[in-house]
């Protein structure tokens, strides 16, 4: 089987997360020209600066304070330079940034033994941190925390969090528009909407229900892309896919032997499109499923095993038994 080259693979999910990032911008562009010029009938711009005016409120507070919130809800603190499995963890982030030629992050532990996962936060490098659950701690061998470390400083070395934080904030502007049309419709007496027409009112309205879906569509498929960019990003710092690969199968395992509870599941819910694996329900981890495809944060564990092994140059199966949720 030919081998996939990483570096084009990154190539291919940078010119992919360029077209999501122009269309959805299309969309919002779109709702608010609809807004002003057909159903309120301005000749200036208004609706399309006030979501963008909104927008970039909610930007700069979660440019500057984002990572904090972030740590702050999972209960993250700061890695413990006297535990074994903690100074190795630190080692490790030290080593990888060192091969990826960027700075160190700040190193955070999740107090989580049930939960097997780790994701980064952070602007850029400057501010960047990384932290996973004491459960992967304990769980991954040296090789395979490399692999899911090197993952991580990926995310970081591509700005993959200030990407999504953008890619957000965007799809909240096209909520305000889209709910500002359809509430809007009781601002004006049957004469008002008499005098608009008719068809272009009915593309406006299929337009403002179906923007937030396909704006929410977009969104995950940015952090679908981001997955598979930072899985390629694991290999070019560690030069070992096996490591990650391993890292991966054996998450997956443990979810499907051991399902987080739900409880815990809602609580990482909103947070789960930073993590290297969102723990959801079973019908959103099946191999191919549509839900997997469509509404998941991530693609399927089972494909990023396949690309990673099709850079190994081994079989990209993997088995993953599954005892019920």
């Amino acid at each position: 089987m030919q081998k996939l080259d990483f570096w084009e693979i990154q190539r291919f999910n940078k010119r992919k997360t360029i077209l999501i990032f122009v269309f959805l911008f299309f969309i919002l562009w779109l709702l608010g020209f609809t807004l002003d010029h057909y159903y309120f009938g301005l000749n200036f711009p208004l609706f399309e600066l006030i979501a963008l005016g909104f927008a970039s409120l909610e930007s700069l507070t979660a440019f500057f304070l984002g990572d904090k919130i972030i740590l702050a809800s999972v209960g993250a603190r700061p890695a413990d330079i006297t535990s074994f499995k903690e100074k190795q963890l630190i080692n490790v982030v030290e080593e990888l940034s060192l091969a990826a030629g960027m700075k160190r992050p700040n190193v955070y532990v999740i107090p989580r033994r049930r939960d097997l996962n780790a994701f980064a936060t952070g602007r850029n490098e400057e501010t960047a941190s990384v932290a996973v659950t004491e459960g992967l701690l304990e769980a991954m061998s040296r090789e395979e925390l490399q692999g899911v470390i090197g993952h991580e400083l990926a995310h970081i070395r591509n700005r993959d969090i200030l990407t999504m934080t953008v890619a957000t904030i965007i799809f909240g502007a096209v909520i305000i528009l889209s709910r500002i049309f359809l509430r809007g419709g009781f601002w004006f007496d049957d004469d008002e909407r008499g005098k608009k027409s008719g068809v272009l009112l009915i593309i406006a309205l299929i337009l403002a229900i179906l923007a937030p879906i396909m704006g929410q569509l977009l969104v995950l498929a940015v952090s679908r892309s981001r997955e598979y960019m930072a899985d390629a990003g694991s290999v070019e710092f560690t030069r070992n896919p096996e490591g990650l690969i391993s890292a991966l199968e054996k998450i997956a395992q443990m979810y499907a032997q051991n399902p987080l509870p739900k409880r815990l599941i809602k609580k990482t819910e909103p947070l789960s499109h930073l993590f290297i694996y969102s723990p959801l329900s079973k019908r959103m981890r099946e191999e191919g499923s549509f839900w997997a495809e469509m509404w998941s944060t991530h693609p399927p564990l089972e494909k990023r095993v396949a690309r990673l092994k099709s850079m190994a140059g081994v079989s990209p199966q993997i088995k993953v038994e599954s005892h019920g949720d």
